[in-house]
């Protein structure tokens, strides 16, 4: 679930700098279990965007976030600082 929320938050402060749309997460907690109800081990080789998972939800919906002035312009700075130098 940490990841999920991690996850999900990056995704928002992304669209809060860029003005990209984001889309719907979920978690299934009842399916986050093996053999004879056994946790399963957090495993980051696990998409969360295909919805293979049986866990994880990635909903084809996606959410409009409007753009933060200050964040944009914090954000295309930030951006120039990786370019090649030419």
């Amino acid at each position: 679930m940490g990841r999920l929320l991690g996850t999900a938050l990056a995704d928002f402060f992304v669209a809060r700098c860029t003005g990209l749309k984001v889309h719907e997460r979920g978690f299934n907690g009842p399916k986050f279990h093996g053999p004879r109800d056994t946790t399963i081990d957090f495993d980051p080789r696990v998409s969360m965007n295909d919805n293979k998972s049986g866990y994880y939800e990635y909903e084809p919906a996606v959410n409009t976030i409007v753009a933060s002035p200050l964040l944009a312009f914090m954000w295309s700075k930030a951006a120039k600082e990786w370019q090649p130098l030419k």
